[in-house]
Protein backbone atom coordinates (compact mmCIF):
# COMPACT_ATOMS: atom_id res chain seq x y z
CA UNK A 1 0.00 0.00 0.00
CA UNK A 2 1.55 3.32 -1.04
CA UNK A 3 2.09 5.99 1.58
CA UNK A 4 -0.52 8.71 1.52
CA UNK A 5 0.59 11.83 -0.25
CA UNK A 6 1.08 14.87 1.97
CA UNK A 7 -1.72 17.41 1.95
CA UNK A 8 -0.65 20.69 0.38
CA UNK A 9 -2.02 24.13 1.16
CA UNK A 10 -3.47 24.16 -2.39
CA UNK A 11 -5.51 21.01 -1.53
CA UNK A 12 -6.80 22.56 1.66
CA UNK A 13 -7.72 25.81 -0.06
CA UNK A 14 -9.46 24.15 -3.03
CA UNK A 15 -11.59 22.16 -0.58
CA UNK A 16 -12.15 25.03 1.84
CA UNK A 17 -13.22 27.91 -0.44
CA UNK A 18 -16.47 26.40 -1.76
CA UNK A 19 -17.52 25.40 1.75
CA UNK A 20 -16.69 28.82 3.13
CA UNK A 21 -18.69 30.37 0.30
CA UNK A 22 -21.67 28.11 0.98
CA UNK A 23 -21.71 29.03 4.67
CA UNK A 24 -21.33 32.70 3.75
CA UNK A 25 -24.35 32.41 1.47
CA UNK A 26 -26.36 30.68 4.19
CA UNK A 27 -25.47 33.49 6.58
CA UNK A 28 -26.31 36.13 3.97
CA UNK A 29 -29.67 34.59 3.11
CA UNK A 30 -31.74 35.95 6.00
CA UNK A 31 -30.40 39.54 5.95
CA UNK A 32 -30.75 39.69 2.15
CA UNK A 33 -34.32 38.43 2.31
CA UNK A 34 -35.16 40.92 5.04
CA UNK A 35 -33.57 43.80 3.14
CA UNK A 36 -35.66 43.10 0.05
CA UNK A 37 -38.86 42.56 2.06
CA UNK A 38 -38.57 45.97 3.67
CA UNK A 39 -39.21 47.39 0.20
CA UNK A 40 -42.42 45.43 -0.42
CA UNK A 41 -45.85 47.10 -0.22
CA UNK A 42 -46.58 45.57 3.21
CA UNK A 43 -43.13 45.08 4.76
CA UNK A 44 -44.35 44.52 8.31
CA UNK A 45 -46.48 41.49 7.43
CA UNK A 46 -43.96 40.21 4.87
CA UNK A 47 -41.15 40.30 7.43
CA UNK A 48 -43.35 38.80 10.14
CA UNK A 49 -44.48 35.94 7.88
CA UNK A 50 -40.99 35.18 6.60
CA UNK A 51 -39.03 35.70 9.81
CA UNK A 52 -41.63 34.34 12.20
CA UNK A 53 -43.21 31.49 10.25
CA UNK A 54 -41.64 30.52 6.92
CA UNK A 55 -37.92 30.59 7.70
CA UNK A 56 -38.09 29.07 11.21
CA UNK A 57 -40.44 26.24 10.21
CA UNK A 58 -38.46 25.59 7.04
CA UNK A 59 -35.25 25.53 9.07
CA UNK A 60 -36.66 23.07 11.60
CA UNK A 61 -37.77 20.78 8.77
CA UNK A 62 -34.40 21.16 7.01
CA UNK A 63 -32.26 20.68 10.15
CA UNK A 64 -31.46 17.01 9.47
CA UNK A 65 -30.13 17.93 6.03
CA UNK A 66 -27.96 20.69 7.47
CA UNK A 67 -26.59 18.20 10.00
CA UNK A 68 -25.55 15.92 7.15
CA UNK A 69 -22.76 18.37 6.29
CA UNK A 70 -20.81 17.53 9.43
CA UNK A 71 -21.85 13.88 9.52
CA UNK A 72 -20.96 13.18 5.92
CA UNK A 73 -17.63 14.97 6.21
CA UNK A 74 -16.75 12.77 9.18
CA UNK A 75 -18.08 9.50 7.75
CA UNK A 76 -17.13 9.59 4.06
CA UNK A 77 -13.81 7.82 3.75
CA UNK A 78 -14.09 5.94 0.46
CA UNK A 79 -16.38 5.43 -2.54
CA UNK A 80 -18.60 2.96 -0.71
CA UNK A 81 -19.17 5.21 2.31
CA UNK A 82 -19.70 8.15 -0.07
CA UNK A 83 -22.44 6.27 -1.96
CA UNK A 84 -24.07 5.21 1.30
CA UNK A 85 -24.05 8.80 2.53
CA UNK A 86 -25.43 10.04 -0.77
CA UNK A 87 -28.29 7.51 -0.60
CA UNK A 88 -28.97 8.66 2.95
CA UNK A 89 -29.00 12.26 1.77
CA UNK A 90 -31.45 11.48 -1.03
CA UNK A 91 -33.71 9.53 1.33
CA UNK A 92 -33.62 12.31 3.92
CA UNK A 93 -34.41 14.93 1.26
CA UNK A 94 -37.38 12.89 0.05
CA UNK A 95 -38.75 12.27 3.55
CA UNK A 96 -38.27 15.88 4.62
CA UNK A 97 -39.92 17.17 1.46
CA UNK A 98 -42.97 15.03 2.32
CA UNK A 99 -42.92 16.36 5.90
CA UNK A 100 -42.68 19.91 4.52
CA UNK A 101 -45.66 19.23 2.23
CA UNK A 102 -47.68 17.85 5.13
CA UNK A 103 -47.01 20.99 7.15
CA UNK A 104 -47.58 23.42 4.26
CA UNK A 105 -50.64 21.85 2.61
CA UNK A 106 -52.64 20.24 5.40
CA UNK A 107 -54.31 21.29 8.64
CA UNK A 108 -50.97 20.58 10.35
CA UNK A 109 -50.01 24.13 9.29
CA UNK A 110 -52.94 25.60 11.22
CA UNK A 111 -52.13 23.48 14.27
CA UNK A 112 -48.51 24.61 14.27
CA UNK A 113 -48.90 28.26 13.25
CA UNK A 114 -52.23 29.21 14.79
CA UNK A 115 -52.28 27.07 17.92
CA UNK A 116 -48.65 26.32 18.78
CA UNK A 117 -46.96 29.54 17.57
CA UNK A 118 -50.09 31.67 18.06
CA UNK A 119 -49.17 33.81 15.07
CA UNK A 120 -51.26 36.93 14.40
CA UNK A 121 -54.05 36.32 11.88
CA UNK A 122 -52.56 38.84 9.43
CA UNK A 123 -49.45 36.70 8.86
CA UNK A 124 -51.00 33.20 8.87
CA UNK A 125 -51.94 33.10 5.17
CA UNK A 126 -48.81 34.85 3.85
CA UNK A 127 -46.80 32.38 5.93
CA UNK A 128 -48.74 29.46 4.46
CA UNK A 129 -48.04 30.68 0.92
CA UNK A 130 -44.35 31.20 1.69
CA UNK A 131 -44.02 27.74 3.20
CA UNK A 132 -45.74 26.20 0.19
CA UNK A 133 -43.37 27.98 -2.17
CA UNK A 134 -40.42 26.72 -0.13
CA UNK A 135 -41.53 23.11 -0.57
CA UNK A 136 -38.45 22.06 -2.57
CA UNK A 137 -36.12 23.68 -0.03
CA UNK A 138 -35.14 20.51 1.87
CA UNK A 139 -34.81 18.63 -1.40
CA UNK A 140 -32.48 21.19 -2.91
CA UNK A 141 -30.51 21.64 0.27
CA UNK A 142 -27.48 19.53 -0.45
CA UNK A 143 -25.62 20.15 2.79
CA UNK A 144 -24.92 16.43 2.99
CA UNK A 145 -23.63 16.33 -0.57
CA UNK A 146 -21.32 19.22 0.27
CA UNK A 147 -19.83 17.30 3.17
CA UNK A 148 -19.50 14.22 1.02
CA UNK A 149 -17.65 16.33 -1.50
CA UNK A 150 -15.20 17.52 1.13
CA UNK A 151 -14.42 14.06 2.39
CA UNK A 152 -13.89 12.46 -1.01
CA UNK A 153 -11.74 14.96 -2.96
CA UNK A 154 -11.53 18.36 -4.59
CA UNK A 155 -11.83 17.43 -8.23
CA UNK A 156 -12.79 19.52 -11.22
CA UNK A 157 -16.16 17.77 -11.37
CA UNK A 158 -16.61 18.20 -7.62
CA UNK A 159 -15.85 21.90 -7.79
CA UNK A 160 -18.25 22.33 -10.71
CA UNK A 161 -21.01 20.52 -8.80
CA UNK A 162 -20.42 22.59 -5.69
CA UNK A 163 -20.37 25.84 -7.64
CA UNK A 164 -23.77 24.82 -9.09
CA UNK A 165 -25.00 24.21 -5.54
CA UNK A 166 -23.71 27.63 -4.48
CA UNK A 167 -25.58 29.22 -7.37
CA UNK A 168 -28.79 27.52 -6.22
CA UNK A 169 -28.22 28.93 -2.72
CA UNK A 170 -27.59 32.40 -4.16
CA UNK A 171 -30.70 32.24 -6.34
CA UNK A 172 -32.70 31.04 -3.34
CA UNK A 173 -31.43 33.92 -1.20
CA UNK A 174 -32.47 36.50 -3.80
CA UNK A 175 -35.77 34.93 -4.89
CA UNK A 176 -37.45 34.23 -1.57
CA UNK A 177 -38.26 37.84 -0.68
CA UNK A 178 -39.97 38.43 -3.99
CA UNK A 179 -42.57 35.78 -3.19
Amino acid sequence: MPAPRPVAMKDVFSTWWPLAASWLLMGFEQPAASAVMTRLPDPVHALAAFGGIVFPIGLVIEAPIIMLLAASTALSRDAQSYRLGLRMTHAACAVLTVVHALVAFTPVYDAVVTHLLQAPAAVVEPGRLGLRILLPWAGVEWGGATGLYVAVAATVVGNAALVAWLRIRAAEAWSLPVI
